[in-house]
């Protein structure tokens, strides 16, 4: 189960990044358990690319050697935001899952027109 601490956090995460992204992290199907295609990494960009941003010398050099401050460091979030997320989805992915899509609907964005968007 989702600790109110933990919804607080991964709300802050999916604020940050805004509904448009979030919506095409959750169409790229994210996989539990690996930071090259998990919540995060699409969050981040394309497959492996957090990954392979978190494993250079100078991340290792300024952050050190644990995970969640390397990607911490990368996204620009706090150590303990990455974990909120990265935990949550990966151990509690339907509740987690259950969450985005609550927080997606209250922040979905509304196109008036097809215009308005440039089409």
């Amino acid at each position: 189960m989702i600790t109110a601490q933990e919804k607080r956090l991964i709300t802050e995460v999916l604020e940050k990044y805004g509904p448009e992204k979030i919506l095409g992290v959750i169409k790229r199907s994210p996989v539990r358990g690996s930071w090259s295609n998990c919540f995060l990494a699409y969050v981040y960009g394309n497959p492996a690319e957090l990954q392979n941003c978190m494993i250079t010398e100078e991340v290792i050099k300024l952050v050190g050697t644990h995970t969640y401050p390397r990607v911490a460091h990368v996204m620009r979030l706090t150590a303990e935001q990455v974990a909120a997320v990265a935990e949550s989805f990966d151990c509690y992915n339907w509740d987690f899952m259950e969450l985005v899509e609550e927080w997606l609907e209250l922040n979905r964005v509304v196109v008036e027109s097809p215009e308005a968007v440039g089409v």
